[in-house]
């Protein structure tokens, strides 16, 4: 195979393919007909020698010989895009364009919301789409170009190739039923041990946090309920005798909720750092600096947050 078999526009619908998985969303990213797809796919697969896409119940699946080749020709289109075909800034009023990024549940609850309305507004032909965290493939969605941009607590995501920016700290609270009732005003550690646990986002960043938190302290929490996801929340915790421990982002979602009442927790722990992370292939390009601001202005921290969080984290670094 030599360079002049290849056809910009057979990258741009490999590119596709890797990112949706599917022949139809993948035309719909190029605005082309499928079979115009299928047709670059045939081209593709003729020009490789390697059926690159299988399909399967779960979709198109890449073989390794794609899986090899999605990063280098995302790099390739990538250099064109910034360094060839961009001559004016990002125009977000005007952009007709997709925008990629991966969240956890808590991203979507806390994020989102203010997220999409705000691309909405500047943005009016942007499209957001979310792709769900996921620890064992979170870096793999940036290097590969299946989104350009991740927001959470993922301290997984590291290396020479991925940029971070800090935007907010979080501490944990607890949250439990209006009608709970405290054994005392300041709650002491045991009595804290001895109340019925129940774990809502099991499987988040944040919890593995608050186990090792206790696992310093040398007690076991007395959990009877332990779920993945928050959404059950609202409809389990009031009037029950549980208390959750949530971020304080959370429980302020319930501040002017009734069926809710907010107490601390009896001991101090490292708070929770939520950044914004991109490959550093996207540090120049200019739509994706544009999205990063975006959620920089929306919820990265003040300079009163930064005090405040330095000194809480001075106090820690003391015991």
């Amino acid at each position: 195979m030599q360079a002049r078999d290849l056809d910009l526009n057979l990258l741009l619908v490999f590119d596709a393919l890797y990112r949706e998985r599917s022949a139809s969303r993948a035309a719909r990213r190029l605005g082309l007909s499928q079979p115009t797809v299928s047709v670059s796919l045939n081209k593709l697969r003729a020009i490789f020698n390697d059926q690159l896409f299988l399909k399967t119940l779960e979709g198109m699946e890449p073989t390794p010989r794609a899986v090899a080749l999605c990063e280098p020709i995302a790099d390739v289109l990538q250099k064109i895009q910034q360094e060839i075909l961009i001559g004016t800034p990002f125009d977000a009023a005007t952009a007709d364009r997709e925008f990629t990024i991966v969240t956890g549940e808590l991203g979507e609850t806390i994020y989102l919301p203010k997220l999409f309305k705000e691309l909405t507004l500047r943005a009016p032909r942007a499209r957001l789409t979310v792709l769900p965290y996921d620890p064992s493939t979170v870096a793999e969605c940036l290097e590969s170009a299946k989104a350009e941009l991740a927001i959470g607590h993922i301290p997984a995501l590291s290396g020479s190739s991925i940029a971070r920016q800090r935007l907010s700290v979080h501490s944990l609270t607890c949250l439990a039923s209006a009608d709970f009732p405290l054994p005392s005003e300041l709650m002491s550690i045991e009595e804290f041990f001895a109340m019925r646990h129940a774990v809502f986002g099991a499987q988040s960043g944040y919890f593995e946090m608050y186990a090792d938190a206790l696992k310093q302290l040398g007690k076991p929490p007395n959990i009877v309920l332990s779920t993945a996801r928050l959404v059950s929340l609202p409809q389990i915790l009031p009037g029950s005798d549980l208390i959750a421990i949530v971020p304080d982002s959370v429980a302020r979602l319930y501040a002017n909720d009734p069926r809710f009442r907010r107490f601390n927790l009896p001991f101090e722990m490292v708070p929770l750092e939520v950044s914004q992370f991109w490959h550093k292939r996207l540090q120049d390009d200019p739509a994706s600096i544009w999205l990063r601001h975006l959620v920089n202005e929306l919820f990265g921290e003040r300079p009163a947050t930064k005090v405040k969080a330095a000194a809480s984290a001075s106090r820690l670094a003391e015991h």
